[in-house]
């Protein structure tokens, strides 16, 4: 009898263990279905509120679904597309290269193309797209696709592109006919001004030599404005600046790039001062024709702009290796200055800091501008700046230079740049050290 009892406990136990075991195991799958339904609420809502389309495909290439950015973006309804209409809406030139892509994404790799389609209303939009393998629970590769409209963003590329290429045209067109009136309005020009030299050679009285001497005077202020239209056409044109890289001697450049105003300075009675720093290399290797341009336009700036006083260069060198020297250039004058509320426009193109300035002045308001372009070309940095009385400007660039051996060449170049002293030198006073105005 104990033993009927106790095999009845047992059973009992084993029965109450069978029915929590399978308790168990249905509030398991009830909150694994929970969670699968979760996730699923969660997908479709992905995948529904994605602003980029999305489509899911069976891995034969049949569409299953879309989302309703999709059914915007294409136009269609997702009824309309179920199957394998989709592929009708692909580029025929992409269909091969999609199909690929497909076989690839079914082997477990994901990919990621750009390709065409074609709305509803025929326009082609032009599509990044990520291929994905997603496995369903059953084991099936299904393929998601996530595509991205690049059609604004590569269209505005392209009339952006064909913007600047017409802009680019267009300005080289420009500088073309510029060179070649150029060249057809210094023609006359130089017959004006050597018919104006030879006109000053004779006999005349006071006032038409005066007549002669404006018509020199305007034909060469006619010259100075056309070549610096010219020079800025093509900076702007995009022309590379083309350095030359040739032996020359710096003292010879400066000091004949005051002797150019000479003129200037005795018909204004103004000083003219000019420093080098006696360690400074003689001879200097890269584009003399750009330097000398530089010079010659802050310099006339100095002048022009200075009633009384007068001007002064300084050249120095700030360092050097064994291949290039940094040489700063500075150029002081006593004129007008700038205000400095007009600081801003002083290197911008056809800008003046007044435009009685260019009344009184003439000038194009081109010069800083093609400066600057220069300079930055031979690797340096041009400013501009007021003084108590007048204005600063300043500039330095890098450039090789040769260094002689002892006993070759240096009685030649200083020879050639020879400077005389006092009124000998017509206003030009070289090396003179810590003079002010």
């Amino acid at each position: 009898m104990d033993w009927l009892n106790m095999f009845g406990i047992v059973v009992m136990l084993a029965i109450i263990a069978l029915i929590l075991f399978v308790l168990s195991l249905t509030l398991e799958k009830k909150a694994a279905w929970k969670a699968a339904e979760g996730n699923r609420s969660r997908y479709d809502s992905i995948f529904e509120s994605n602003p980029d389309m999305v489509c899911l495909f069976s891995q034969d290439g049949r569409l299953l679904r879309l989302n309703p950015a999709a059914e915007k973006l294409t136009g269609y309804r997702a009824e309309e597309l179920e199957g394998t209409r989709f592929w009708n809406l692909i580029d025929h030139n992409d269909i091969k290269r999609i199909s690929r892509c497909f076989l690839r994404v079914k082997q477990g790799r994901s990919q990621t193309v750009e390709m065409r389609i074609k709305n509803k209303e025929g326009r082609v939009l032009e599509l990044s797209t990520v291929f994905v393998p997603w496995n369903d629970r059953h084991g099936t590769v299904d393929i998601y696709t996530i595509s991205k409209d690049l059609t604004p963003s590569n269209t505005a590329k392209r009339e952006l592109w064909k913007a600047k290429t017409e802009a680019e045209n267009a300005l080289r067109i420009k500088s073309e006919f510029l060179a070649v009136m150029s060249h057809e309005i210094h023609t006359p020009l130089n017959g004006v001004l050597g018919m104006s030299d030879l006109l000053l050679d004779t006999e005349l009285n006071e006032e038409q030599r005066d007549y002669i001497g404006i018509i020199r005077s305007s034909g060469a202020d006619l010259v100075e404005i056309i070549d610096g239209v010219l020079d800025y056409s093509r900076l702007e044109s995009g022309d590379q600046i083309t350095l030359a890289e040739d032996p020359f001697v710096l003292r010879d450049v400066v000091v004949g790039s005051l002797q150019l105003f000479i003129g200037k300075l005795r018909e204004k009675r103004l000083k003219a001062i000019l420093e080098l720093d006696p360690g400074l290399p003689e001879v200097l290797v890269g584009d003399e024709k750009r330097l000398a341009q530089v010079l010659h336009n802050l310099i006339g700036n100095a002048v022009k702009f200075t009633e009384e006083g007068g001007i002064s260069v300084k050249v120095k060198e700030l360092e050097r290796n064994d291949h290039l020297i940094k040489l700063e250039f500075r150029i002081q004058d006593t004129g007008i200055g700038i205000p400095k509320d007009k600081q801003h426009l002083l290197f911008k193109p056809f800008s003046q800091t007044d435009s009685s300035i260019s009344r009184m002045y003439g000038g194009t308001g081109l010069g800083l501008a093609i400066c600057k372009t220069l300079v930055e070309g031979m690797r340096g940095e041009i400013t501009l700046k007021p003084l108590l009385q007048g204005a600063e400007a300043v500039f330095y660039i890098e450039t090789g230079y040769y260094s002689p051996v002892a006993g070759e060449g240096t009685e030649h170049n200083l020879a050639s740049s020879q400077v005389a002293t006092g009124t000998e030198a017509e206003g030009i006073q070289p090396f003179s050290k810590n003079e002010s105005f």
